[in-house]
């Protein structure tokens, strides 16, 4: 049994914006700061992402399990391993987008008119992002005939429709895995996201890291993914943007350290500031 997915919300009824938060793996070894704590409370991170974003309504979502601290979130995922990673990403049945959708409402959100919804992840979330822009590519490509992995009512699809078409900034957050599949590959994945961005100019793809995962001695195969993923975009037609945060510390330093600015990179996310200028690739 997969268990549900808690959401954490901070809501603001008369808001347009609303952001959508998904947490990555979980430590919790002896010495760490409060402040390492406090990253990883999925309460505290929407308190914090609704004051630095001027009051946006923050819909801050749990995984439906932990293993030994890592996250799983089975609910989105057509397969994924004991300790969360993912089995590949699939076009369909809808999985993510329904699923995201239902635990919105069941939490008060509502579309407004002209809102905008925007994505996080952070870590190990980020494979929910994944399955989220493969589902979306799919929509692009095959639109209302693309089959609901659970079709509950006769309006899900219109729902579905309604998010998606809110949707603006896709953020991964220094994300990564110890396995293949942090980031989008797909070429034919990347086509179809270049219609939907040319159908809604205002998505684009963010990517923000630390040296805990630009660092690619450990896990090389996270660099080619994420270039590999914004070269597609950029060859695509999707704006994308990738900012490398503590972009002065030396990638030398102790693994625990590194570890400790990865989840620091929260706070330089959320105060809109990194240590070296955005690059714009699309």
């Amino acid at each position: 049994p997969h268990g549900v997915n808690k959401v954490h919300c901070v809501d603001r009824p008369d808001c347009k914006k609303t952001i959508v938060y998904f947490g990555g793996d979980q430590i919790h070894q002896h010495g760490v700061d409060g402040v390492i704590i406090d990253l990883q409370s999925p309460t505290k991170v929407a308190k914090l992402l609704c004051s630095s974003s001027g009051g946006a309504a923050v819909y801050s979502i749990e995984p439906s399990r932990r293993e030994a601290g890592s996250a799983c979130y089975d609910n989105f995922l057509h397969g994924c391993t004991l300790s969360g990673e993912p089995l590949g990403y699939k076009a369909g049945p809808l999985k993510a987008l329904p699923q995201l959708l239902a635990l919105l409402i069941g939490a008060g959100w509502e579309h407004r008119g002209g809102g905008r919804v925007d994505l996080i992840a952070f870590s190990k979330g980020g494979v929910v992002l994944n399955q989220i822009l493969t589902e979306l590519a799919e929509l692009a490509s095959h639109g209302s005939s693309t089959p609901l992995d659970e079709p509950g009512t006769s309006n899900a699809a219109e729902n579905v429709h309604q998010l998606t078409s809110a949707l603006q900034t896709v953020q991964y957050l220094d994300v990564g895995l110890n396995c293949r599949g942090a980031f989008l590959t797909d070429p034919q994945v990347f086509v179809a996201l270049g219609t939907f961005a040319a159908r809604h100019p205002r998505f684009r793809l963010e990517l923000y890291t630390t040296p805990w995962t630009r660092e690619g001695s450990r896990r090389p195969w996270l660099v080619r993914e994420r270039e590999a993923m914004l070269r597609l975009a950029t060859q695509r037609g999707v704006p994308c943007l990738h900012s490398p945060l503590f972009a002065d510390v030396v990638a030398k330093q102790s693994p625990r350290d590194l570890l400790m600015l990865h989840f620091k990179a929260h706070l330089v996310f959320l105060a809109n500031e990194s240590a070296a200028d955005p690059v714009i690739l699309a």
